[in-house]
């Protein structure tokens, strides 16, 4: 990131894709389950730890697929919960395969390889059509450091056997949680389509994220099933505010988010 301290920076290094292990389960309770009488206060101690996160820093690498294509690439993420971020992907040599950046929301994709620039759109628009994931910005650094939801009060909740506890957020969002020796996390989230779930570490940080998509035309079927596995996450480290504007190439072509979903995943040379 232009600019950014040391802890911060950006380092534009391929990682290893060996070693990935095998997908993230997603095994949810669902059903009506028991009414919880404190939902509140069971979701913010649920929560606790991730009661001052407001920014993340990540290196990590996404492997997994979308429709029928396999998608692998290293993604340098920034993001804060005002709904700034920037995500460089890196497949193969050639610097980045796009830079999305974007300022509460709004976003502007650059395709450098193909010299190619999408502005007035959101995050979660550019980020469906990329790859089929309706992320918003501020989901980016929830669901990198497994807050889903921390702040919010849920609307309702209920406990299920095996000490699993569902919440309701605003917005559809229900996120579940586990309890432990470490006392409770969460585990996933939901909104729409879209699912994301945790695998934690020993220190109860996310080490891998799935996330997937159904296909509401396919009953059951997978739009997308992808796979984040995080080599380095730094939380709340200051982020340069001139990383999250975009560096748009004078001779770049405008694109449409119909020209990047035709593309396939990760963009590539879109067709306007």
């Amino acid at each position: 990131m232009p600019g950014a301290s040391s802890r911060t920076v950006f380092v534009a290094a391929v990682l290893s894709l060996s070693g990935c292990g095998g997908r993230v389960a997603i095994s949810l309770p669902d059903g009506p389950g028991v009414p919880l009488g404190d939902p509140a206060e069971r979701f913010a101690m649920a929560t606790a730890g991730c009661a001052d996160v407001r920014s993340v820093v990540a290196e990590a690498r996404v492997s997994g697929s979308v429709g029928r294509t396999r998608v692998r690439a290293t993604l340098l993420v920034g993001a804060d919960r005002d709904g700034n971020a920037r995500i460089e992907a890196l497949a193969g040599p050639g610097g980045p395969v796009l830079v999305l950046t974007a300022r509460a929301e709004a976003a502007t994709l650059v395709l450098p390889r193909e010299q190619q620039v999408l502005q007035d759109a959101s995050v979660e628009q550019v980020l469906e059509a990329l790859v089929g994931v309706p992320l918003r910005a501020d989901d980016l650094a929830m669901t990198l450091t497994g807050c889903a939801g921390a702040g919010q009060a849920p609307a309702g909740g209920r406990s299920y056997r095996g000490g699993a506890d569902a919440f309701d957020l605003a917005g559809g969002t229900t996120v579940w949680t586990r309890g432990s020796t470490g006392g409770s996390r969460a585990i996933a989230w939901r909104r729409g389509s879209l699912t994301v779930a945790y695998e934690r570490n020993a220190r109860a940080r996310p080490s891998r994220v799935r996330l997937v998509v159904t296909d509401a035309r396919q009953s059951g079927a997978e739009a997308a099933d992808l796979t984040i596995t995080l080599s380095r996450v730094d939380v709340n480290e200051p982020i340069d505010p001139d990383a999250f504007v975009a560096r748009v190439p004078r001779n770049a072509q405008p694109v449409t988010l119909d020209a990047l979903r035709r593309s396939g995943p990760l963009g590539g040379a879109a067709r306007p």
